[in-house]
């Protein structure tokens, strides 16, 4: 297996009932809890296919515009599935605003939006649901022109929960987009 570097970005709200289940349902298991620095913020949940690899490894890093009241449990069940579709998952936390190192919001932004990170020599597969009523659509569709390198995945009827929900309709295009 060929294991390439993709950066994909999941403009991810929406569905009541599968929004609110996947914000508080218990995460599966993780195998194991790595700190990566001196914060108890800084750690990652790893996941690990069972077999010999190597296996093909997916960073994720949630969403939450870097508020603490968020934290990367909602990222469990995807890491899930990804982990039983043969990728390593790597989950990654990290200190929010108003958390010791934390930084402020614009700060933030500048180190981290896509838009300003342009360009970027990497292939990058932004899967955006057509109906995400927290991260607008137009903010992905403007990146997408933006950048050569870009591909917009656009997801009709998905809004920004629905493309890490496993259970959602959304899921299968999601998957396809992340395992091809």
């Amino acid at each position: 297996m060929r294991i390439t570097r993709r950066a994909f970005g999941a403009g991810l709200v929406a569905n009541a009932a599968i929004a609110q289940d996947i914000l508080t349902l218990p995460p599966p298991k993780t195998d194991a809890r790595i700190q990566y620095g001196d914060d108890p913020n800084r750690f990652g949940d790893l996941r690990a296919p069972k077999g010999s690899g190597p296996h093909p490894v997916v960073n994720f890093i949630h969403g939450g515009s870097w508020l603490g009241a968020y934290d990367l449990a909602h990222a469990g069940h995807l890491c899930a599935a990804l982990t039983a579709e043969g990728f390593a998952t790597w989950s990654l936390e990290y200190r929010a605003i108003g958390q010791p190192g934390g930084g402020s919001q614009v700060q933030r932004y500048k180190w981290s939006s896509p838009m300003e990170l342009l360009p970027m020599a990497v292939p990058q597969r932004v899967i955006h649901g057509e109906q995400d009523d927290i991260v607008p659509f137009d903010l992905s569709l403007a990146f997408a022109k933006a950048s050569k390198n870009a591909k917009l995945i656009a997801i009709p009827n998905a809004g920004h929960f629905k493309l890490i929900e496993p259970r959602s309709a959304a899921w299968p295009t999601v998957l396809q987009n992340i395992t091809t």
